[in-house]
């Protein structure tokens, strides 16, 4: 594992590879009234904070599609998360794909059928660098949101959303994405009227710290209470008409961790757990949630989101594993999985998880590995699956040779 993880690591980190994305070229139909698509990502948002009492206006729109309850992220970071979202695929890949800034297919077969495109993320856009890769093809792209704190980038992303969807061309379809960061800036108005307590309007590993987990949880809760208010808007600016050739897709890019197993780990991006990397996933759109294969209690991930939407409604005719490593939510034949794979890339060090049901195999830059159970604990003579391995290496290096 160590002359593998050396050789592979080497390789990207040193840009040796060249993509091969997709494997084969896109076999597409014409598509007849394509749906509108909406995601709606908030950051660090913890999967058990998507309920009735925390996020109520978005619980409530749900209840028309369908929650999926055992979902996880691509990674325990932003870029690893939105990348594993867009392309389907883990995020080992993006260094590469950053590099010669290769944008997602499924960005690209949006622009194929005239899809109105709006990016609306609170933060600056190049700061995470997706202007370079996830929307690079995207024209007049949206770069920063308005204001001086996050609160305030995330009601910019809201009233952008909501000027730019009333002057949409209402004989095209459309795309939008919308990415609110409160929750991860720890960051709600002064004068928000739901406030959970106890909490304090500051950084939540500071708060912590000094006073405990519960201060902490009870400004984090706020914070996801005040987007959601937020979300609210746009989605009630849908009209029924509009939202029955709609796809609206609700969910983060990684959890939010609150020293859930006592090893004082706070946030994300340290460890594969379900704090960190499972996150919220509901999918709500008449002609898409009735025939949902999968069960919602079933385990499914970001990779699924691409080849779901590309294979039953834009028109492409290819098997998934041409572009993607994640299963279509539809097909009939889809058979549950029962681990997922999760990666980060970290001042150019690369982690990486098996995640199953009950154990976390990880690997580390140096080559180190070991199991670990789900409260992050270490697990001792444990044996090495070698066909896992062997698939969670093919899922790091398919679409690159």
């Amino acid at each position: 594992i160590q002359e593998l993880k050396h050789k592979i690591t080497k390789n990207i980190l040193q840009h040796n590879y060249q993509i091969n994305y997709p494997l084969k070229p896109l076999q597409k139909n014409q598509v007849e009234n394509p749906p509108n698509i909406i995601i709606i990502g908030i950051d660090a948002w913890r999967a058990d904070c998507f309920n009735e009492t925390d996020t109520p206006n978005m619980w409530q729109f749900a209840q028309n599609g369908k929650i999926f309850t055992n979902h996880r992220s691509g990674g325990n970071h932003t870029k690893a998360g939105i990348f594993s979202l867009f392309y389907g695929i883990p995020s080992v890949h993006r260094l590469v794909f950053l590099q010669q800034q290769q944008s997602p297919i499924f960005i690209e077969r949006l622009q194929d059928l005239q899809y109105q495109t709006g990016i609306f993320i609170y933060a600056s856009i190049e700061h995470n660098q997706f202007n370079l890769d996830v929307f690079n093809k995207v024209a007049n792209l949206r770069l920063a949101s308005k204001g001086d704190t996050r609160a305030e980038f995330d009601a910019s992303v809201t009233n952008d959303w909501l000027q730019w969807h009333n002057n949409l061309d209402k004989s095209k379809p459309y795309f939008s994405f919308v990415f609110y960061g409160s929750a991860h800036g720890y960051d709600f108005p002064d004068n928000y009227s739901t406030k959970y307590k106890p909490q304090r309007n500051k950084g939540y590993k500071t708060i912590a710290k000094e006073l405990g987990v519960a201060d902490s949880i009870g400004g984090y809760k706020t914070c996801l209470h005040y987007i959601d208010s937020l979300a609210k808007k746009i989605l009630d600016d849908i009209s029924q008409e509009e939202l029955a050739n709609t796809i609206v897709i609700i969910t983060a890019d990684h959890g939010c961790e609150f020293d859930d197993y006592g090893q004082n780990f706070f946030g994300y991006e340290s460890n594969f757990t379900d704090a960190q990397v499972k996150v919220p996933f509901a999918i709500i759109g008449a002609k898409l949630t009735d025939n949902l294969q999968y069960k919602t209690d079933n385990l499914t991930t970001h990779y699924d989101v691409v080849p779901t939407i590309m294979k039953n409604f834009l028109g492409v005719n290819n098997d998934t594993k041409d572009y993607s490593t994640g299963v279509d939510l539809l097909a009939k034949n889809s058979q549950p999985r029962v681990w997922s794979f999760a990666s980060y890339i970290h001042r150019n060090a690369m982690y990486c998880g098996i995640i199953e049901d009950k154990t976390i195999f990880q690997w580390f830059p140096s080559g180190f590995y070991q199991f670990l159970n789900k409260q992050n604990q270490p697990i001792f003579n444990q044996t090495i699956n070698k066909q896992r391995l062997a698939e969670a290496v093919n899922m790091m290096t398919r679409f690159l040779k």
